[in-house]
């Protein structure tokens, strides 16, 4: 009787396996989007996580030569490279860094259709061990968790334009590198022209003695994501009006953001945008792409990458005032309820950022 059961029981483990292996054919065969110009991919968000977990955890940098083109332009916080040899090398410098790293695609935000091509922002998660040499010299043995997010325009399967913001400044401490020590060493070796800029115009936040442009709503009773991000940008850090935060962020609002803080709740975050513009009195931020998902009965999803420019001629954690200049890229990943923010996840290159106040003048 014994036997039997056991029998019984392993036909019935295969045959759930079986269903489920069945299950999976079925959904990696069946295309859920128009996807003219690729080849196997049943949507986009398919094409964006099997194409980064070939090249990643299944090792294959080769196929970099597939998805990417000899003019991609790739886009990060220390500048931009120029086609995919560029990739393929600092790809192969990383993998050496960290032989047994896997990547993680938390979620994808897209927009667009294969004829225009899409517009993708995947936040990610690796995870590895430090056990070849880096750019920030020998192995240190150490396991390390880094997070970031990638934007992409795809087309016919090709990513023709990345845009990537990670949080450096939390690896090189996990390394247990010390943060400082390693800036050093980069300024003496990029020199005083790794920031390549001759001058600086005024931040065009203010015209003359005039207040900051109005932002002009579109003028309709349905919610508009679009509308509702543009305006909470421009009210709060252009206007420096912080009580619109309780207007647009609910109560118990959540943000993962650079170097691995957390901030929760409307308090929170207003003492992290003030600290922000109070070293940076003259402080614009701009919004350079937006896309979002969703419904208002389930919720948007929404991707915005954006730029930070100002003068730091106010106190900060990075030491007394510079007066030096800086424009940061970073890449936001919302979730809006209720027609209020609920949750977000921020990175932007915050190591870079203590690379520009600190880079000698010429």
């Amino acid at each position: 009787m014994k036997e039997e059961t056991n029998s019984v029981g392993l036909k019935e483990k295969n045959s759930v396996e079986n269903i489920a292996k069945e299950a999976l054919k079925n959904s990696i065969q069946k295309k859920t989007q128009n996807m003219a110009g690729f080849s196997k991919w049943v949507d986009i968000v398919d094409y964006i996580k099997r194409s980064t977990h070939e090249i990643w955890d299944m090792n294959d940098i080769g196929l970099i030569y597939k998805y990417y083109t000899p003019t991609t332009q790739v886009h990060t916080s220390d500048g931009r490279t120029f086609g995919r040899d560029i990739v393929i090398a600092n790809s192969l410098t990383k993998m050496a860094a960290f032989p047994d790293i896997r990547d993680y695609v938390e979620d994808v935000i897209w927009s667009g259709n294969d004829q225009d091509g899409y517009h993708t922002s995947m936040r990610w998660t690796w995870i590895a061990t430090n056990t070849g040499r880096s750019i920030y010299g020998p192995a240190t043995g150490r396991r390390v968790v880094v997070s970031g997010i990638a934007n992409c325009f795809v087309k016919g399967e090709n990513i023709i334009e990345e845009w990537v913001a990670y949080n450096e400044l939390s690896l090189i401490r996990q390394l247990g590198l010390d943060a400082d020590e390693v800036l050093e060493k980069q300024i003496a070796k990029e020199g005083p022209y790794a920031i390549k800029v001759d001058g600086f115009g005024e931040v065009d936040r203010l015209v003359g003695q005039a207040p900051p442009k109005e932002f002009t709503s579109k003028t309709s009773s349905e919610f508009d994501v679009e509308d509702f991000i543009q305006r909470s940008f421009h009210e709060i850090w252009n206007w420096r009006m912080f009580g619109k935060v309780n207007e647009y962020y609910a109560e118990n609002y959540l943000c993962h953001t650079a170097s691995d803080r957390e901030l929760y709740g409307i308090g929170d975050l207003k003492q992290d945008i003030m600290s922000r513009i109070a070293a940076f009195p003259d402080a614009s931020v701009l919004i350079d792409d937006l896309y979002w998902m969703g419904s208002e009965q389930e919720g948007y999803k929404a991707a915005v990458r954006w730029s930070f420019i100002g003068t730091n001629t106010g106190p900060s954690k990075y030491g007394e005032p510079t007066g030096r200049r800086v424009r940061i890229m970073g890449i936001s990943n919302y979730i809006i309820k209720n027609k209020k923010f609920v949750e977000e996840y921020t990175e932007y290159g915050e190591f870079n950022l203590m690379k520009q106040l600190r880079m000698p003048r010429e």
